[in-house]
Parts: C-alpha cells; structure tokens; sequence
C-alpha cells in the first residue's frame, strides 16, 4: 500500500520515512528536521541519514575551499544510494524513488530534487503536459557533462521548477538477480532508459543555486 503524501492539510510535512513528498506542493516553510528528524540518523555514521533504502550525506558548500577564510554558502543533503523500489517523493502521478535537498545554514529547505530510476516517454509527456498547462510552456535549454542533456524550466510566483530527462546506458552493465524461491543468483545485461530529475528550486535562491551544484544528481539543475 503506499504511503499517503506529507503534505498536510495545514501545509506542515511529514518525515521522509513516513510519507511520500509531495513535491507539486511543497511549501517553502519546511525545515530539514521535519524531513529527517532525529530517528532517521545514521546510527554507524555521522553526517548521514537513512531513509528506507536510501542513505544521504550531508555536506557544507563553500565559497572557496582553498582561501584561509571559506565562507559557507548553503548546505547539500545529497542521496548516495537508493533503492528503485522505493517511492520517496512524487509530483501528480510520477513517482521518484529518492530525494536529495538543498537548505540555508539555519536549516530551511530551498530546493528539493526528486530522482526517478525509470520515466517512460508516456509519463514523462504527461507530466510536461500538466506543468504547461498549469505554468505555460517550458523553456528548453541543454546543459553538458560528460554528454549534452536537455533541461526544461517553468516559472512560478515562488519557484522554479526543473526537469532532466538523463540517459542512463546501462547495456553494458551487469545487474545481479535474486531468486529467493529459488535460491540462486543469475547475471543480465542492463537495459538504457531515461531517467528523470525534478528539481523545486525557492525563487528567491534560484540565481544563487542554479549552474553551482556541482556533486551527484544537483550538478545537472543547470540554466
């Protein structure tokens, strides 16, 4: 049965372990501690989180490390594993089965990024459907690392929103399969697919964030 989503009749949230993200509504008065209170700590390591199947590091960004005096500029809650099982975060009806988070030093979330494992074309257009229809047509632009990647962006009152369909080829990839009835274990190929990236990026940060990310899934929010 799934998980009912965290964004509650009084706009408050629910913790990542107890409810899916609701990022169509997520509400910019959201600290981290509602996200990943105390009991999703890592119990081995500190500075991480686990949530489900995912673990997440934190990490402080800074101006310029090298300089005798760096200055921290925000701070980056980064997903380092995750389970394609798992649904931590949705927007409508597209599912992401992980979530990474971006917040101010004194803890409020300024932008949120849901990843999905696998996006369908189906899917994927009927979301850019929804978010035209509700926000205008999206501005297309590509972004590159390693390989070229298209970027759609729809502009809201108080936010950004953000989509990259990111190919995964994983054809040459061996991908380990379980059969518990069975009790054997059998090597296969990976198939490539898109994966999909949202990001709800605070308006107010958007200038200061986008194109600065530049570790795991938040390096591709790009102009």
């Amino acid at each position: 049965m799934a998980l009912p989503l965290s964004v509650s009749c009084t706009g408050r949230v629910k913790p990542l372990d107890r409810a899916v993200l609701d990022l169509e509504h997520f509400p910019f008065t959201t600290t981290v501690t509602e996200l990943l209170p105390e009991h999703t700590e890592d119990n081995h390591y500190a500075g991480w989180y686990k949530v489900k199947g995912t673990s997440i590091e934190v990490d402080t960004v800074y101006d310029d490390e090298l300089s005798d005096a760096p200055k921290a500029q925000w701070i980056e809650y980064r997903s380092r594993g995750y389970s394609s099982r798992d649904e931590l975060a949705r927007f409508d009806d597209l599912g992401f089965n992980t979530v990474n988070l971006v917040a101010t030093l004194s803890g409020d979330v300024i932008l949120v990024n849901g990843v999905a494992d696998r996006v369908n074309a189906d899917d994927r257009e009927a979301l850019f459907a929804l978010l035209d229809k509700k926000y205008g047509n999206a501005r297309k632009t590509q972004g590159t690392f390693m390989n070229p990647f298209d970027i759609y962006t729809w502009q809201a009152a108080d936010r950004l929103i953000k989509y990259v369909p990111l190919f995964d080829d994983t054809q040459h990839t061996l991908h380990v399969v379980a059969d518990k009835s069975k009790g054997t274990l059998s090597g296969a190929s990976g198939q490539s697919h898109y994966k999909g990236l949202i990001y709800i990026i605070s308006k107010e940060y958007a200038r200061k964030l986008v194109g600065n990310m530049h570790t795991g899934d938040l390096l591709y929010c790009d102009e």
